[in-house]
C-alpha cells in the first residue's frame, strides 16, 4: 500500500497526475494547493541544486532559458537519493538529447565537466598510502599489481576544449574559445581542498584509463611504450589512491 501511495505521490508532484488528490483532505485546504506547496518546494530544491552544480551552464545558456530547461529535466527524471548532491548526474544524458541546445556541440561535454568538478569537491578523501614499498618488489610482482585511481578522479576526453570554455565563463562571460583547439584529455580531481583540471596527452590518457578498467601492470607495460614514464608521472603527481595484488 505504502509503495503504491508513494508512487501516486510523485506522478501527481511531477506529472499532475489527478490520482493522489483523492487521497489529501481537502477540508484543510484545496487539494491541488496542498500538492502544489510540496511541487514547489521540490522543484524548488532540485533547481537551486542544478544552478549550483552547473553555473557554467547556466552562463552559457542564460538564466532564463537554463531554469527552464532544468524544469524539463526535473520533471522527467526523480530525485532518487536523500542526499541531493548525487541530484543531477544524468543531466548531460538529458542534454544530448534536448533538441533546443543541439546547435552548441560542445555543451554536453561542459556538463560533464561540471559534474566532474562537483563530483571531485564531494568524493570522499581516501587515507594516505605508502607506495615505496613498491622498491623491493621484483619484476613478477610489479606485473601482478592493480592500482587504483583517486576516488575524486574522473577522466573526461572531449573533441572540443571544454577546460577553456569552462574557464573562460566561470564569473562573466569570457572570451570566446576557438572550437578546434580541440581534443582535450582531462584529469579532474581533488587533493585534500584543492580541485584540479589536469590536461594531459593521448598516451597518458590511454594508460590512465588502463588503470581505471582494473588491469594489472603487466598488462598495461604490454600495450604502453612508455609505461615507466607514464607510472612515474602518476605516482608523482599523486594520481592513485593505492595498490592491490
Amino acid at each position: 500500500m505504502l509503495p503504491e501511495l508513494q508512487k501516486q505521490f510523485m506522478n501527481g508532484l511531477l506529472r499532475k497526475d489527478a490520482l493522489i488528490l483523492k487521497q489529501l483532505d481537502s477540508q484543510i485546504r484545496d487539494s491541488q494547493q496542498q500538492l502544489n506547496i510540496y511541487r514547489n518546494s521540490y522543484r524548488g530544491g532540485l533547481l537551486k541544486a542544478m544552478k549550483d552544480i552547473y553555473p557554467v551552464t547556466e552562463q552559457l545558456l542564460g538564466e532564463t532559458f537554463f531554469e527552464a530547461m532544468c524544469l524539463r529535466y526535473i520533471e522527467q527524471t526523480p530525485c532518487q537519493s536523500f542526499d541531493i548532491n548525487q541530484y543531477g548526474a544524468n543531466f548531460s544524458k538529458f542534454t544530448d538529447a534536448f533538441s533546443p541546445v543541439k546547435a552548441l556541440i560542445y555543451l554536453p561535454d561542459v556538463i560533464r565537466l561540471e559534474w566532474a568538478w562537483h563530483h571531485a569537491y564531494q568524493a570522499t578523501e581516501p587515507p594516505e598510502h605508502d607506495f615505496s614499498p613498491l622498491l623491493n618488489f621484483d619484476e613478477t610482482q610489479l606485473a601482478s599489481l592493480y592500482f587504483s585511481l583517486q576516488p575524486s578522479m574522473t577522466l573526461l576526453a572531449s573533441p572540443y576544449p571544454v577546460d577553456l570554455i569552462w574557464s573562460a565563463n566561470q564569473i562573466t562571460e569570457g572570451e570566446s574559445v576557438n572550437l578546434d583547439a580541440g581534443p582535450h584529455h582531462l584529469v579532474i580531481w581533488r587533493t585534500g581542498l584543492n580541485s584540479h583540471i589536469d590536461t594531459v596527452d593521448l598516451e597518458f590518457f590511454n594508460f590512465l584509463i588502463f588503470i581505471q578498467n582494473h588491469h594489472t601492470l603487466g598488462v598495461i607495460q604490454e600495450n604502453d611504450p612508455q609505461f615507466e614514464e607514464h607510472l612515474a608521472i602518476g605516482l608523482q603527481r599523486g594520481y592513485f589512491s593505492h595498490y592491490h595484488f
